[in-house]
Parts: C-alpha cells; structure tokens; sequence
C-alpha cells in the first residue's frame, strides 16, 4: 500500500504534531499543576520523540526496541487516562443528577478525542516498528 519510507514520514509528522498538542494542552493551557499530569505529559513526549528519531534514523537499528517501547507506553498512558475518565465520568452522573450528566457528557466527549491520539495511533506505530525489518 505505502512504502515503508512513507509511512514513516507518515508517523514523524504524526508524532510531532500529537507532541506539540499534548505539551502545550499539559505544560500551557492548564491552569494548575498537578505531578501525575506533568509526568504522564513528559512520559509522553519523550516517547514520541524517541519514536521520531527512530523513523528518522532508519540505519540505526538500536532504537527500534526503544521506539516500540515508547509507544506502548503512550498506548498505555491513554487506556489509564481514558480509564480514568470513564470513572469520573460514572461518578458525576451517579452523584451530581442533572449536573453531573452534562459533566459526564463532556468526559465522554475528551475520551472521543483521547482514544485516536494516545491509545489507537501509538498501537498502530508500536505494531509498525515491532514487524518492521531495520
């Protein structure tokens, strides 16, 4: 379908710009700092940039092990997170009534827009670099 070259172009620009969103959504546009949140959000980063220099150095076969690593670690940050929001979603539409249903309505919405970028794509890119021959 792509070329292997492709796809990887595919990925680099992916990961730069899920990198760019997520620092500036974590480190920028939150008001208040919270140690589980700024870890998981430099976890993140550093996983996609250690993917990034894996795809950009194709020749250089000892980071394909740590590149896959890094995504399996951003899928599992994001099944935690989305995990987490589900639960605090159930939990404001038990306690809260009609309040909590609006809330729960915009957790479930965040975990719309979580699921592609920190629990589908990594796998796909974990997946690529595991069976792909360096």
């Amino acid at each position: 379908m792509f070329s292997p070259r492709t796809t990887d172009t595919l990925f680099i620009v992916f990961n730069t710009l899920a990198s760019i969103l997520i620092g500036a959504g974590v480190f920028v546009a939150l008001p208040a700092r919270y140690w589980p949140v700024d870890v998981g959000g430099a976890v993140v980063l550093v996983a996609f940039t250690v993917a990034s220099a894996r795809l950009l150095r194709p020749e250089n076969g000892a980071l394909k092990k740590p590149a896959a690593l890094a995504m399996g670690a951003i899928a599992v940050l994001g099944g935690l997170t989305v995990l987490a929001l589900f639960f605090s979603a159930g939990h404001l539409y038990g306690i809260y009534g009609p309040v909590g249903r609006g809330g729960a309505f915009i957790f479930l919405f965040v975990v719309a827009l979580v699921v592609p970028y920190l629990v589908i794509f990594p796998l796909l890119e974990f997946f690529w670099l595991r069976r792909r021959p360096f």
